[in-house]
């Protein structure tokens, strides 16, 4: 069993656009999401509360807090983009094995200390 997480990009894809990944990712695995990840899904989705559907696909993905660590941490790197920034930081917290995303400028880092970025295959 790995641990993987999904960059928002990946999120959005399952969540708003149906690209599922295999049943076995889930079962197989942990899958993380950070929690900025709910606000852009959200945001992008313009999804209304309470929203039980969302509630039940969420339940088999753990949600990464917003800390106040990873905030400060963020504004220092490895990248210039805030964003991809709290993603990154975010998957360390949960000692991703894997971190997937669609995002070509985080695909040429290749790892995050120890965590290997990925593009998604499915």
């Amino acid at each position: 069993m790995e641990n993987l997480f999904f960059d928002a990009n990946v999120i959005l894809d399952i969540f708003l656009r149906a690209k599922n990944p295999p049943d076995e990712i889930f079962s197989h695995n942990k899958v993380f999401i950070s929690a900025l990840s709910l606000h852009l899904l959200c945001y992008v989705g313009k999804l209304t509360m309470p929203d039980e559907d969302m509630l039940d696909r969420l339940s088999d993905i753990n949600i990464v807090p917003m800390t106040a660590d990873i905030a400060e941490r963020a504004f220092i790197g490895p990248t210039k983009d805030y964003e991809d920034n709290v993603q990154l930081h975010s998957s360390a917290v949960c000692l991703a094995d894997a971190f997937y995303t669609a995002d070509k400028d985080l695909l040429r880092l290749k790892y995050f200390g120890s965590t290997q970025i990925k593009a998604p295959d499915f």
